[in-house]
């Protein structure tokens, strides 16, 4: 069987589904032309949750970028980092 996600569209404004907003952990610049954001949910956030999409927001509150993929559970006893690359 294969999970299959939706893609988001040019038009959409914010997540499908949005349940939690952070802080970006850090950032870097892996490559002249692409900006690494680097994310971190702690063992305590979001347990329980499936988490498929994930959104970049600039200082105005307004989302920059979506991600989307494969569902993914979050248990209590484990971090999960989330890596997004900002190619330009």
């Amino acid at each position: 069987m294969v999970s299959t996600f939706s893609v988001p569209s040019e038009s959409q404004e914010g997540l499908a589904s949005e349940i939690f907003r952070k802080e970006i952990e850090s950032h870097s610049y892996p490559e002249d032309t692409t900006c690494r954001y680097v994310c971190i949910l702690s063992f305590s956030e979001l347990a329980g949750e499936e988490i498929s999409e994930i959104g970049l927001y600039d200082d105005e509150g307004d989302i920059v970028c979506i991600k989307t993929f494969m569902r993914k559970g979050k248990d209590s006893d484990v971090e999960q980092t989330y890596t997004l690359d900002d190619i330009f």
